[in-house]
């Protein structure tokens, strides 16, 4: 070996073994960004702090809290940013019984307050508390029927309605009507599918293809969601409604709602949305919607989606995007038509449009998603 060689291989072993430790040390902390960055994009429910509690209700086709999402609203509907609203953690069931729903309570201690119901997790949700409130037994005023409590309560934070893949063929309701509730930014209504529980026919979170978890396959001739309150979240929906009728399948009746839908496959519809006024979509998959609709997305912020316009005709004047605030949304359509518009009056970058006169590559599209926008990928065959 020559001298120089002699001279540098200590160095160079050294070099070798501290990137070697380094690597060793270095590499979990990467790991675990990454877990930490899987964590964020898959995170469950809006963050509450230790002032408030969520109360979380389930949809199944048995064995449930509820089998409709309008008999969940009707039930559990309230205001949501009362302080006199509260969930108390229920030790002892007792004697209670639905039918108790909606009496007077009265709480050891003597205060007072309104049972809306006592869902399958041993939670109850109880409006107009007032009055000394101790853990102990709750009374219900005509039934005589009790309960126990083990906690004074927190005031409601979300109301939560977790959705199950129980329905092999996708479940059915429609004119699902959100109302009476008050909300504000810090009490929100929230429907969505858990990604990590399942329900009888697999994951509740779609994979991004169609039919892989819980879907609406609604079969009225109305629109499908109807929303007349804001701070709603919708995540995780499939909807379909393959008669296609000649009506959005969102419908916000109010353009200053301000609501939420995000990893939302919708698809096999007469139309998205209709007056989308203040709400935001994002990391969602429209395609095969019908022809009836002037505009089919018509939201103030469109973040990271993929439209697929392939069934909108030749509609006159046709839009798929209006008004619209747009990052990173790919829309390819194969329509045509007097005044035909993929995007009209839109403001935002990095998007892709079938009649964009600067066309943006995909690539350049992928160079600007981040990790809170990232953009959803459809193949299309």
């Amino acid at each position: 070996m020559p001298p120089s060689f002699k001279r540098w291989f200590p160095v160079a072993g050294s070099l070798l073994v501290f990137f070697l430790l380094g690597f060793l040390l270095v590499a979990p902390v990467f790991r675990k960004q990454e877990e930490q960055f899987l964590f964020e994009h898959n995170k469950s429910l809006v963050s509450v702090s230790d002032s408030y509690r969520n109360f979380e209700c389930t949809l199944r086709a048995s064995g449930g809290d509820f089998t409709s999402i309008n008999s969940w609203r009707a039930k559990v509907a309230c205001d949501l940013t009362d302080t006199a609203t509260k969930v108390f953690t229920v030790s002892d069931r007792g004697t209670y019984s639905s039918s108790d729903d909606g009496s007077t309570v009265t709480f050891t201690g003597g205060g007072t307050g309104t049972l809306k119901y006592i869902n399958n997790a041993d939670s109850a949700l109880i409006t107009s508390c007032s009055g000394t409130i101790n853990t102990g037994t709750v009374t219900i005023s005509g039934s005589g029927h009790t309960f126990t409590i083990s906690d004074t309560g927190l005031q409601i934070g979300d109301m939560v309605l977790s959705c199950y893949n129980d329905w092999a063929n996708g479940f059915d309701e429609s004119y699902i009507d959100i109302k009476d509730f008050v909300t504000d930014s810090n009490h929100h209504v929230k429907i969505w599918t858990d990604p990590s529980q399942s329900g009888t026919q697999g994951s509740n979170r779609h994979d991004g293809t169609a039919e892989s978890g819980f879907f609406i396959n609604c079969s009225g001739n109305s629109y499908v969601f109807v929303f007349r309150v804001g701070n709603v979240i919708v995540e995780g929906l499939e909807i379909q409604q393959p008669a296609k009728p000649s009506f959005g399948v969102l419908y916000m009746t109010s353009s200053s709602l301000q609501n939420t839908f995000r990893y939302m496959i919708i698809h096999n519809v007469g139309g998205i949305v209709y007056n989308g006024g203040g709400s935001t979509i994002e990391n969602s998959i429209f395609y095969d919607f019908g022809s009836s609709g002037y505009s089919v997305l018509r939201f103030d912020k469109a973040r990271s989606c993929t439209v697929y316009a392939n069934g909108c005709g030749s509609y006159s004047n046709q839009i798929i995007v209006r008004d619209a605030e747009c990052y990173n949304v790919l829309l390819y359509s194969t329509n045509s038509g007097t005044g035909y518009n993929d995007f009209y009056s839109c403001t935002g970058d990095y998007n892709i449009g079938s009649d964009s006169s600067v066309p943006v590559s995909y690539t350049h599209l992928r160079a600007h998603e981040t990790s809170l926008h990232l953009v959803c990928r459809l193949l299309l065959e």
